[in-house]
Formats: C-alpha cells, structure tokens, sequence
C-alpha cells in the first residue's frame, strides 16, 4: 500500500497530538508539505516534490539527507530548523561535488504555532563528548523533554497511536 499525502495527514490528524514535527527522507517527499502543512506542524522533507533524494542503497545506513541532518547539522545545534538549513547547505555542497545535475532541494515548512513553542527549548547546550567524559552536566534538549513531558507533570498519554 502507498502512503499518499492525504493518508499521511489523515493518520496525524486522527492522532490528536497537536504540535507535530514530520521529516521525511524520500525522493519527491515534498509532496506531502500541501497535505501536512498547518500552524502546528513543521514539515521537513529530503526533496522538493518533483525531485529525487540520494543515498537510498541497500548498503547505506542513512540516504544523504538524513545523514547531513542526523549526524551532521543535529550535532551542530539543537534548533531544528537552523539544523535543516545546516544540512540543505551541506547537501548542496555534496550534490555540487558529486557534479549531481538533478538536485534534491531539501524542503521545510514551519507553522507558527510550532515555531512559538519550540522557542521555550532555547538556549539549549549541546554536550561534547569531551564534556561527558570529564563529568560535566549541561542541560540537554532530551533532559529539557524529560522534564518538561514528564508523566508527572502531565500525567498518562491519553491515547497511543500506532502507524500501520
């Protein structure tokens, strides 16, 4: 079965969450921004709806998106979008050294609803291993999540979704 963009979207919407964060690594995933986009939902995909991802092999462990936003941008901050701008220029540089014609055009859309509550997670620090090693504690975005989402704050999730 295909996941269209309107199935995708109806998944989500059937959720109930209300902040939504989608980043989708596929050739022509810009597709799904139309379908998904509303004020609470940031969207990042891999390519612009008419154009292909690379680094899709069986023998890959990250297409080349997800490894320039993942390993690389994601190391660099913990904004995520300031992280997608991060990998676009990486991919660009990488499709223009690879002499790639057909680019990808990696694609974001950010609500403004989600763009106002993620702002409540800056500053955040990012802990270098060096850090770890030595013992210091710097507040991460996974501890500012723990704290902030915590069940006893907010108590049980009143639904869990389960994709097909």
């Amino acid at each position: 079965m295909t996941l269209t963009p309107d199935r995708l979207a109806s998944i989500i919407n059937e959720s109930g969450v209300k902040y939504k964060i989608v980043i989708i690594g596929a050739c022509f995933s810009g597709v799904f921004v139309p379908a998904l986009q509303d004020e609470n939902t940031m969207i990042i995909t891999a390519s612009a709806g008419n154009k292909p991802a690379y680094g899709c092999s069986d023998d890959a462990d990250l297409t080349y998106f997800a490894q320039a936003y993942f390993q690389q941008a994601l190391a660099q901050t913990t904004d995520l979008e300031e992280a997608f701008y991060i990998a676009r220029d990486l991919i660009v540089q990488r499709e223009k050294d690879e002499k790639i014609t057909v680019t990808s055009e990696p694609q974001i859309y950010v609500g403004k609803g989600i763009r106002e509550a993620l702002k409540k997670y800056k500053p955040l620090k990012l802990i270098s291993a060096k850090g770890r090693d030595e013992g210091v504690k710097q507040k991460t975005a996974a501890d500012s999540l723990k704290t902030d989402m915590s069940v006893e704050k907010y108590g049980p999730p009143e639904k869990t979704v389960i994709s097909p």
